[in-house]
C-alpha cells in the first residue's frame, strides 16, 4: 500500500461519523446486551431497547417501564449534539 493509501485510511479511522439528526433505521441494528428478563447475553434490535418519538426525542424503553430516574428514562435529543454512528 503506498504512503498516500495509509494516509488516508489512517484519517478515516480517526474521524468519528456524526450525523444532526437520529435515523429510524438504527433501530433495525442488532447489539448483543444484558437484557432485565436475563442474566445471559441476548441478540436484540435496538427498536427492542430505545423508542424514536415523533419529536425525534430518543427513550429508554426498558428505562421508562421501570421508572427509573436518570438520563437514560428521559427523552434524548440531538439538538444538544451530534448523533454519533
Amino acid at each position: 500500500m503506498s504512503k498516500r493509501k495509509l494516509e488516508q485510511s489512517t484519517e478515516l479511522v480517526a474521524k468519528k461519523i456524526s450525523c444532526t439528526e437520529f435515523k429510524d433505521e438504527w433501530l433495525h441494528e442488532v447489539v448483543e446486551v444484558e437484557m432485565p428478563n436475563s442474566s445471559e447475553k441476548q441478540k436484540v434490535s435496538l427498536g427492542q431497547i430505545f423508542v424514536h418519538q415523533e419529536t425525534g426525542d430518543v427513550v429508554c424503553s426498558i428505562c421508562q417501564k421501570a421508572n427509573a430516574g436518570g438520563d437514560s428514562a428521559v427523552a434524548k435529543s440531538g439538538m444538544s449534539g451530534n448523533w454519533t454512528n
